[in-house]
This record gives structure tokens, C-alpha cells and sequence, in this order.
């Protein structure tokens, strides 16, 4: 008998507090046997198909360790796969009251999560809650991030009815908007480090900094804005004065009145 499309149940939770999906487990595990009768071209007896699903739950896991022991009882009572299915889910089950999952619904989306992951945590939600799928979109577009959350608003179409469909459209249409986003800063972020840096520092000479991020040990001028040379001399200026500009000077201090030169 080939292996069947069933995944392996650890019993172990998906999400915190929201149980181990037993449910959509035995759902998928009982339409994948029906599927192998169907391949194969006969009815399988109960006790085959019940052996066959204790394949699929993982050794030394707790749900294993529950249907080993419980196994004979239930086929005393009644042996049905359905039954058996129905006795376990009894005891995986985990109950979330509409008060529970309304507070759930309204928590944004956790930074360790991809948003198609924070939408499968939203469906589970609202299948262990039996909740309303409206609130699944409701969170997405509600709950976004801040430069998000005013676009999602435009483009979220309150007439539709197929809530799952929108949702996995706006969480597509956001994650286009996330990736041209990211493409753009690093994109900014190429374009001036190709640039780089290209004066010429007046304490040192090199070139690649200014004067004031000069990282070398050069005592600056006491006035910042004046140039040093190479050697870290402050540079000096000589003003030419002609005598004409001697003689003015000379006549205005001592008050004589000068012909004009």
C-alpha cells in the first residue's frame, strides 16, 4: 500500500493558545483515505483505515499516546473511523470564546510573521472561533502598518463577500508596495556611496574628509573658518598699499588739510 498525502499530527500547538488543528488535520487525513479507496478499486474495511491513520500520528507525541490507549475501548463502543476521529477531537480540541477571539482580532501583526503567515493565523482563528471571515480582512486593512494602513483603506472594497480572496489580494498588492520600497532606499543607498566623497581637506591634504572630520593630529586655527596649509601653519596675507594711500591715511590722523594728490 503506497504512502498516503497525510501529514504527520505531533499534537503540538500551531499557535499559542489556539490548539494543535486537530480538526483540519482529520478533515485532510479522512478525504485522503476516501482518495485511496478510489485509487485502489475497493472498500477498505474500518479496521484497515484506522490502522492506517495511527501511521500518521507521530511517536512518543501525546496524541499518539491517546489513541494507543484508547484505541481498543473505542472499538468495543464503536467501531467507526468517525467515531474515533470525534473521540480524539474531543480531547484536542481548544475552546476560544467570541470575546477571546474578537480581542485576538484586533492585534496587529507580529514582526516575526510574513503577512501570508499572519493571514493563515487569521483563518485558523476564525475556524477555531467560529468567527466571521469579515474579520480577517477587517484586521488586515485596520491593523496594517502605518504607511500601509491608508492605502489598504482605498483600495479595501467593503461589498465583497469572498473575504479570503480580498484578503490574499491586498496582502499581494502590500507586499509590492513593501518590495519597491526596500528596492528604492538600497537603491539611494548605492547611488551615494558611488559618489563619495570629493574635497580636499585643508589640514592635511587628503582628500576624502573635510577639515572638520580631518582624523589627523593637526592643531586647527582658532578661527574655524580659516584655511591651514599642509604642515598645519596658519597661512598669512601681506596687503600692498600704495604712497597715495599712505599720504590720505597720514593727513586724516593728524587733521592738516591735504591738496588733493
Amino acid at each position: 500500500m503506497s504512502k498516503l498525502m497525510i501529514q504527520c499530527l505531533t499534537g503540538n500547538e500551531l499557535y499559542v493558545e489556539l490548539g494543535s488543528g486537530f480538526r483540519e488535520w482529520a478533515y485532510s487525513s479522512f478525504e485522503a483515505l476516501k482518495m485511496a479507496e478510489m485509487a485502489t478499486g475497493y472498500h477498505w474495511s474500518e479496521r484497515v483505515k484506522v490502522n492506517k491513520l495511527g501511521e500518521y500520528l507521530q511517536r512518543d507525541s501525546s496524541v499518539a499516546d491517546y489513541f494507543r490507549q484508547n484505541v481498543a475501548t473505542w472499538w468495543k463502543i464503536n467501531p467507526q473511523l468517525t467515531y474515533m476521529l470525534n473521540e480524539m477531537y474531543k480531547a484536542f480540541r481548544v475552546v476560544v470564546t467570541h470575546e477571546q477571539a474578537s480581542a485576538l482580532f484586533t492585534e496587529a501583526k507580529k514582526t516575526s510573521r510574513t503577512s501570508p503567515q499572519h493571514l493563515l493565523y487569521l483563518m485558523h482563528l476564525a475556524r477555531v472561533s467560529d468567527s466571521s471571515e469579515r474579520l480577517i480582512v477587517d484586521n488586515i486593512v485596520k491593523y496594517a502598518a502605518p504607511h500601509l494602513k491608508h492605502m489598504l483603506m482605498i483600495r479595501f472594497n467593503p461589498n465583497r463577500l469572498d473575504y479570503i480572496a480580498h484578503s490574499q489580494e491586498l496582502i499581494a498588492w502590500a507586499k509590492e508596495v513593501e518590495d519597491e520600497r526596500r528596492n528604492v532606499t538600497r537603491m539611494g543607498r548605492d547611488v551615494v556611496a558611488a559618489i563619495g566623497e570629493t574635497r580636499q581637506c585643508f589640514n592635511c591634504g587628503a582628500v576624502g574628509h573635510t577639515q572638520y572630520d580631518c582624523p589627523a593630529d593637526v592643531k586647527r586655527s582658532e578661527h574655524a573658518d580659516t584655511p591651514s596649509d599642509t604642515k598645519g601653519n596658519n597661512r598669512h596675507f601681506a596687503l600692498a598699499v600704495s604712497p597715495i594711500f599712505k599720504a590720505r591715511t597720514l593727513c586724516a590722523s593728524s587733521g592738516i588739510r591735504c591738496q588733493p594728490c
